[in-house]
């Protein structure tokens, strides 16, 4: 739903991308990864990487829309992913804005503090033009991936 939100708003086909090194979890393997590519069929082409960081994927993808929840946006902002260094992140997203890359942010219900939006990120200063809001009233699916995920356990 989320990609069919994103292509009608951008005018653009998807295209997913399922990658097998993650920056936050461990790698995923053979059986996992088709299972999981299995939810794309039909629905778009379909890209598997080794690109755990957006700075890798643009380079991998240059001109490319990249379209994520808010909490992918939040851990895309965190400088524990870039050395710990605040200069650092700020300098990966020189590189992403180089390669014409850009973000499309989904908002996301979080329980205690209700539904957010890409307002609510701690974008540094210089950056906003890398990042766009997808408007809720386009998309909004209060579950996570691994909600979804967990469900399809419970059918497999």
């Amino acid at each position: 739903d989320l990609a069919q939100a994103a292509a009608d708003h951008m005018g653009l086909p998807p295209l997913f991308e399922l990658p097998l090194i993650n920056a936050e979890k461990a790698p995923i393997g053979l059986f996992e990864a088709r299972l999981r590519a299995q939810q794309f069929a039909g629905r778009g082409a379909l890209a598997l990487t080794r690109a755990p960081l957006f700075m890798d994927k643009a380079a991998l993808f240059p001109g490319s829309v990249f379209v994520v929840g808010l909490d992918t946006a939040e851990r895309i902002l965190e400088p524990r992913f870039y050395g710990g260094s605040e200069e650092r992140l700020k300098a990966a997203l020189r590189e992403f804005g180089a390669h014409g890359c850009t973000f499309l942010v989904a908002g996301r219900l979080d329980k205690a503090d209700g539904y957010k939006t890409l307002r609510d990120l701690p974008v540094p200063e210089g950056f906003g033009g890398l990042f766009e809001e997808l408007p809720e009233g386009s998309f909004r699916r209060d579950v996570s991936s691994t909600e979804i995920r967990a469900g399809w356990g419970e059918r497999r």
